[in-house]
């Protein structure tokens, strides 16, 4: 299964949130499945928002489901993936243990 990660970024620190996605993605992978960040999308910092939205949304739209980390709710660029998962049938982890290991 490809996995989506979906994590606050826009007013949290650029460098913490990649960490926090790596750790996230290598944690997907050990469970056997194929994991997208943002980051792994689009590592350039110095395009605007919506460029930045354009590009996850294009790339979740390929995903068979997502992530969501602690924080996303809050975040409009997750709640923006989040229903774009839910409109395309994507199945949608709010935690890690739900998915299950290959």
């Amino acid at each position: 299964m490809k996995i989506y990660l979906s994590l606050p970024i826009t007013g949290h620190d650029p460098a913490q949130c990649a960490k926090r996605a790596s750790h996230y993605k290598s944690l997907v992978e050990e469970r056997g499945h194929k994991c997208i960040t943002p980051f792994d999308i689009c590592p350039d910092p110095n395009l605007k928002y919506h460029q930045y939205m354009g590009r996850d949304i294009e790339e979740l739209l390929q995903c068979d489901g997502i992530l969501l980390l602690t924080g996303w709710s809050w975040s409009k660029g997750c709640q923006l993936e989040w229903r774009c998962a839910e409109i395309y049938g994507k199945k949608i982890f709010h935690h890690l243990n739900e998915i299950e290991k290959k």
